[in-house]
């Protein structure tokens, strides 16, 4: 089995193919049934959500990706999403990839919203405006840079050094 970290995801993972093979699975072949969704009581502190999200595809390959949502982790100094996503073999149930799940969703996410910039915007696009400085912001930019020529961007966040750092 294959581990695949956020880095390793960073070099593989170019938005514009990543883009092009969400555009393919949204056309169909995909299975994704409803996500489990459950609360898990933490004593003494705010509960957290577990997702539990599958799908498998005619190309013979099942994945599940985990997430746990723990809101009070910000105080701790930890990302409040944490998640991983596990590859199989569909006929088999052979493990083939364990891989980083904020990076793969984060790049999922980006490379969705760039897809739908091909139907929504123009071809020649070539500002964006990115509203908001969270971690999805450099990827929905690197994202939508992959599919328009965009040669300018803004950021508006509500902090102004968050803004000028993204």
């Amino acid at each position: 089995m294959r581990l695949l970290d956020a880095g390793d995801l960073r070099n593989l993972l170019d938005y514009g193919a990543l883009a092009d093979a969400i555009q393919d699975a949204f056309k169909g072949g995909v299975t994704v049934p409803v996500r489990a969704h459950h609360t898990v009581p933490v004593e003494g502190g705010l509960d957290a959500t577990l997702l539990i999200m599958p799908a498998w595809s005619e190309s013979g390959y099942l994945g599940i990706k985990t997430v746990i949502v723990a809101p009070e982790n910000a105080s701790k100094g930890l990302p409040a999403v944490q998640a991983s996503y596990q590859l199989f073999e569909r006929q088999t149930g052979r493990p083939v990839a364990l891989l980083d799940g904020p990076e793969l969703t984060a790049r999922r996410t980006a490379a969705a919203s760039a897809v739908a910039s091909r139907y929504l915007s123009r071809p020649d696009s070539a500002r964006l405006l990115m509203l908001g400085t969270g971690v999805l912001s450099k990827h929905l930019v690197r994202a939508h840079r992959a599919v328009r020529p965009i040669a300018e961007v803004r950021i508006w966040g509500r902090r102004l050094a968050e803004a000028e750092r993204c």
